[in-house]
C-alpha cells in the first residue's frame, strides 16, 4: 500500500495490459470495493480508461477499450507520447481547392506500409489526422490511392522513414486540385 505526504491512500492503477489479460469487468473503486451492475442492468463504477480517439481525448469503460484499439485509436491522451512498447504514427490529409474542386480529405485513402498498425494500415484520410498505435516498429512509408482532379502537392518528412519503440511521428500528405 502507498501513502502519500498527506497519509492520503494513492490510487495505484493496474496497467491495462493486466486487465485485459485477467479479464475483469469492473475495477475497484476509490474506496477498494468493486461495483456489481445496478438494479436497471447498467454498470456503475467500471474502469475508465483514457485514449485518444480521433484527435480527441475521451474516457471509456474499460469492456470498450479493445474495440476503440482495433479501430486505431490509441491509449493515453492525445499529444502524449507513445508507451516506450509502442509507436505512433500520426497521418494527416490535407486538400487545397483553389481550381474548383469539391473533394475534402476524407475522399482520399491513405495506406501505411513496411509496418503492421493496429486496426488496419488503410485509413481514411482527416484533416486533423488519424493516430495510428504501430504493432511492429522499422522502415515504412505512407502513400495515398490516386483521386482524379488531383495531384500531389507535398509529403511531410514522416511519411516515410523508420519509426522505433517510444516514437511518435507525423505525416501529412498535401494535394491540390488540377
Amino acid at each position: 500500500m502507498l501513502r502519500g505526504s498527506r497519509g492520503r491512500l494513492l490510487v495505484v492503477t493496474l496497467t491495462l495490459m493486466a486487465l485485459l489479460l485477467l479479464g475483469a469487468t469492473a475495477a475497484a473503486s476509490s474506496n477498494g470495493q468493486g461495483k456489481e451492475p445496478s438494479e436497471h442492468g447498467k454498470s456503475e463504477g467500471h474502469a475508465k480508461v483514457t485514449l485518444c480517439h480521433k484527435g480527441h481525448t475521451i474516457k471509456v469503460d474499460i469492456s470498450a477499450v479493445k474495440a476503440h484499439l482495433w479501430h486505431g485509436d490509441r491509449l493515453g491522451r492525445c499529444g502524449s507520447h507513445p508507451a516506450p512498447h509502442t509507436a505512433t504514427l500520426l497521418v494527416a490529409k490535407h486538400v487545397i481547392n483553389d481550381h474548383g474542386g469539391t473533394k475534402s480529405a476524407h475522399n482520399f485513402t491513405l495506406t501505411i506500409s513496411g509496418v503492421k498498425a493496429v486496426g488496419g494500415n488503410s485509413l481514411v484520410g482527416s484533416e486533423t489526422g488519424v493516430s495510428k498505435t504501430l504493432a511492429s516498429v522499422g522502415a515504412y512509408s505512407v502513400t495515398e490511392a490516386p483521386l482524379p482532379g488531383y495531384a500531389l502537392k507535398s509529403m511531410s518528412a514522416d511519411c516515410s522513414g523508420t519509426i522505433a519503440l517510444g516514437q511518435s511521428k507525423t505525416c501529412t500528405i498535401t494535394n491540390e486540385d488540377l
